[in-house]
């Protein structure tokens, strides 16, 4: 039998008439952010909305080599996470929709359970009996949680190294601290904290209307968001392979043995 090289596959999954319409308008709208960025020369969200682009053949890609085959829904849910990450960041949609980032964080939850699931059929079998299912379960649940944790390692290193500000502030009113204690054995409470004022540079100040959080909020935040976005991955998959195996179909990427 001939071998399915990664041209061929290409041509394959194209003829997907739903497939290739999600890739074209995902594409489409990216190239329409980088020709706008172009257009007000701002570089790095040029360079952003270009390297976006790349999501969708990496998705073809990755199925040759993985042997998987990714459902409607997974696909749009890529989309939207990547497309999200241009609107939040160089539209300011995380400023102008406070719950945005937190609406992304939940949705990468649900996908990353559902290729934690692939993976797990793709080592340990197609989940076939209730054994298996929970098993690939707890795989996708674990594999969701291990991505939010190095995607938070990756914010931090960046906001470390780089002086981005990937680990976004909250201004917070109340703080509990041991530091300020001098001890683990009581906590110093500072509640109704109405202004802090913080002395920089050659003299400059910066007043704020609170205290700043530099990150832990946002950090925990987004963690906890990403694993509810994980349970829901698994009540609806619990859901689909009980009551209506379509749903998991559209779903969860499928593992394939032959590309033909």
């Amino acid at each position: 039998m001939e071998k399915l090289t990664l041209k061929k596959y290409f041509a394959l999954r194209l003829k997907d008439k739903a497939f290739a319409i999600t890739l074209a308008i995902y594409m489409l709208l990216c190239l329409l952010s980088a020709i706008h960025w172009c257009i007000n020369f701002v570089l790095r969200d040029l360079l952003m909305s270009l390297a976006f682009i790349a999501v969708a053949p990496l998705i073809i890609i990755a199925e040759h080599f993985i042997k998987f085959r990714s459902g409607l829904l997974f696909t749009i849910g890529v989309f939207i996470i990547s497309f999200g990450s241009i609107l939040g960041s160089s539209f300011n949609l995380y400023t102008v929709v406070p719950f945005f980032d937190t609406i992304l964080h939940g949705l990468s939850g649900v996908l990353f359970g559902c290729l934690g699931f692939t993976l797990a059929e793709r080592f340990f079998g197609k989940a076939s009996d209730k054994k298996k299912f929970f098993g690939s379960l707890v795989f996708a649940l674990s594999f969701s949680l291990a991505i939010a944790v190095l995607w938070e390692i990756f914010e931090f290193t960046c906001t470390i190294l780089l002086g981005f500000d990937m680990m976004e502030d909250t201004v917070v009113t109340n703080v509990n601290s041991y530091l300020l204690a001098g001890s683990h054995a009581k906590s110093v409470e500072l509640d109704n904290i109405a202004k802090t004022v913080i002395y920089y540079g050659n003299d400059h100040t910066y007043t704020i209307n609170g205290y700043l959080d530099i990150g832990l909020i946002d950090t925990l935040a987004d963690m906890i968001i990403c694993t509810i976005g994980s349970i829901v991955f698994m009540i609806t998959s619990i859901i689909g392979f009980f009551k209506c195996p379509k749903i998991n179909q559209l779903l969860i990427p499928q593992v394939i043995c032959d590309t033909h």
